[in-house]
């Protein structure tokens, strides 16, 4: 939110569509944004370390805590959409997401 408002503030006015991980085990996430050389992404898990240690304790990140908040405040921002990336992780993603639709339905 704060990189969207931040762009906008530039006057950036182009539809935006945010990228995501989808249900992705953390140190296989990790160890494809290193190898991959994602570099935004990888300078904000350095800037917020607090936020991320608490997303590595085993079974606590869901795409659902970015996914979410995202989609309901996304359109007022001037966000078109969420990508959810897999990073080979299809069936797990696709389990998540049945689940999170169940929920929206």
């Amino acid at each position: 939110v704060e990189w969207i408002t931040s762009v906008r503030a530039d006057g950036v006015t182009l539809p935006i569509k945010v990228g995501v991980p989808g249900a992705v085990d953390l140190s296989r996430l990790l160890s494809i944004g290193a190898r991959i050389g994602v570099g935004d992404s990888m300078r904000f898990l350095a800037k917020n370390r607090g936020s991320i240690l608490g997303m590595l304790r085993p079974g606590r990140y869901s795409p659902d805590r970015i996914v979410g908040p995202l989609s309901r405040i996304g359109e007022g921002l001037g966000m078109t959409g969420i990508h959810i990336f897999t990073f080979n992780q299809v069936e797990p993603t696709v389990d998540w997401h049945r689940k999170a639709m169940s929920k929206v339905t």
